[in-house]
C-alpha cells in the first residue's frame, strides 16, 4: 500500500479489480487528498471556513492494526503537516479516527476490536492531542455492524478511548462519536401505533448506543424484548464505564421519513424471526399519507426535508439530554447531477437550497426552542468517490 499503509475496510470497495459495467478506485483516484492537502485547506480557509473535519487513516498508522504491532513513522508525520497546515491557515482541525475503514480483518465482531482500537488511538492521541480540540471516535457505528451482537465491542472500544484521553492523557479537548439518524416521523400522527413505529425506530438506530452512553440506561426494552435479537443485556459495571463518555451528541440528519406498523402489527413481527420485516418491524417510506414525497429527491436516499430538521433535534434534545448536539454531516446529492452540463452543475440550486432551509430550521431550534447546537459541518468540500461511485456529488466544490 501507499507510503506504509495496511489493507482496511475500504479497499474492499475501491482498490480490488471493478466489475466489467464499471466502478471507481477510490484507492488511487478519488480527489487525492493525501497528495494535496495543502491545497485544499488553503481552499477550505479562503471559503472562510473555520473548521476542517477529516479522519485519520487506522491503517497508515498501525498498518497491521494490532496491539504490539508497528507503527508506521511517515503516517504519523503526514498528518502532522496536514494538522500544522491547517492551524498555519487559522483552521482548526476535527479528527475522526475510523471512518468505517478499520483493518482489514478487524471488524466489529472481533473480540480483539476495542483494545487494537486504543492501541491505534493513543499514537494518534499522544501525538497531536495539544493541537486537536475535537475528537471523534467512530464514525456512524449505530448502522455499520453486521450483528447486534457487535454492539458490546463498539461501545467498549469507544470507551476506553475516551478514558484513555481523559484520564490517562489529561485530554483536555471533547471527544465524540457520530450518529447515523435519518429521523422517522409517524405517518399518521394521530395514529397510535404509527406513532410506536416511529419511536421504535428511533430505538433500534439510535437507543442501542445513545441510552447507555447518554442516559446510563440499558439497551432499549424494546429491542432487547424483540425474539432472537442475538443482543444480551448490558451488565451493571458496562453501563457504568460507558455511561458520559461522550461530551456531545453527534448527528448525520442527512433526510427524514415516515415510519408505520407492518400489516400484521409490530407485537406479531418482533415475536417471528421468519417475519420479513424482523428485526426492527417497522416499515419507512418517503411518500406521505396524502399519496405526495416529503420533499425533493436526490440521488440516492436524502430527500430535502428541512421541515422535520427542527423536530429532529428536538427528538434528540428531549430524549438523551446531552450538553449539546453537533450536526457533523448533512448535504444533498442532486439527482443526475453528473449529467448536467458543468455550468448547471455550478449553480447548485438544490443543494444551496437544502443548506439554506436546514440552517433556517436549525437557527429556530437555537433561538426558539433554546437548543444548544454548537455546530454544522457540511458534507462534504467536495464531490469525491461515494463508497465506489462518483455519481453521489455531495461536494460544495466540483
Amino acid at each position: 500500500m501507499f507510503e506504509g499503509r495496511g489493507p482496511s475496510q475500504l479497499d474492499l470497495i475501491g482498490a480490488l479489480p471493478q466489475p466489467a459495467t464499471g466502478g471507481a478506485n477510490d484507492s488511487v483516484v478519488s480527489v487525492m487528498q493525501y497528495l494535496l492537502y495543502k491545497q485544499d485547506i488553503a481552499r477550505i480557509a479562503a471559503l472562510g471556513i473555520p473548521y476542517y473535519s477529516f479522519t485519520i487513516s487506522w491503517t497508515r498508522i498501525v498498518p497491521f492494526g494490532e496491539v504490539g504491532s508497528p507503527i508506521n513513522q511517515p503516517g504519523l508525520d503526514h498528518y502532522e503537516d496536514v494538522i500544522e497546515t491547517c492551524l498555519s491557515y487559522g483552521v482548526t482541525p476535527i479528527i475522526t479516527l475510523a471512518h468505517g475503514d478499520q483493518p482489514l480483518h478487524l471488524q466489529f465482531n472481533s473480540t480483539s476490536f476495542p483494545d487494537a482500537f486504543l492501541y491505534y488511538a493513543k499514537q494518534v492521541m499522544t501525538r497531536f492531542s495539544d493541537r486537536v480540540p475535537y475528537w471523534v471516535t467512530l464514525n456512524e457505528p449505530n448502522i455499520n455492524f453486521n450483528k447486534y451482537a457487535d454492539n458490546h465491542n463498539i461501545l467498549m472500544g469507544h470507551a476506553k478511548v475516551y478514558h484513555f484521553y481523559k484520564e490517562e492523557l489529561g485530554g483536555k479537548g471533547k471527544v465524540t462519536m457520530k450518529f447515523a439518524n435519518n429521523i422517522a416521523v409517524p405517518l399518521d400522527h394521530s395514529n397510535a401505533s404509527h406513532v410506536e413505529a416511529a419511536l421504535r425506530y428511533q430505538d433500534f438506530v439510535l437507543g442501542i448506543e445513545a441510552n447507555p452512553l447518554f442516559l446510563g440506561q440499558n439497551y432499549p426494552q424494546s429491542v432487547l424484548s424483540t425474539a432472537g435479537i442475538n443482543l444480551t443485556s448490558l451488565s451493571v459495571g458496562d453501563i457504568a464505564y460507558f455511561n458520559g463518555t461522550v461530551d456531545f451528541f453527534s448527528v448525520d440528519p442527512y433526510t427524514a421519513q415516515f415510519a408505520y406498523p407492518p400489516p400484521n402489527g409490530i407485537a406479531a413481527c418482533a415475536s417471528n424471526v421468519s417475519d420479513p420485516n424482523w428485526p426492527q418491524c417497522v416499515i419507512t417510506t418517503n411518500v406521505g399519507n396524502t399519496g405526495w414525497l416529503n420533499g425533493d429527491a436526490s440521488y440516492a436516499y436524502a430527500y430535502l426535508t428541512p421541515q422535520y430538521f427542527r423536530q429532529h433535534l428536538g427528538y434528540i434534545w428531549n430524549t438523551f439530554r446531552p450538553a449539546g448536539i453537533a450536526i457533523t454531516e448533512f448535504g444533498f446529492n442532486p439527482f443526475m447531477e453528473f449529467a448536467r452540463a458543468i455550468d448547471a452543475q455550478r449553480y447548485d440550486f438544490e443543494r444551496t437550497t437544502y443548506y439554506q432551509q436546514f440552517l433556517d430550521e436549525m437557527l429556530k431550534a437555537i433561538y426558539i426552542d433554546n437548543i444548544n447546537v454548537i455546530a454544522a459541518l457540511g458534507w462534504s468540500i467536495m464531490d469525491n468517490n461515494e463508497f465506489g461511485s462518483y455519481e453521489q456529488q455531495y461536494g460544495l466544490q466540483l
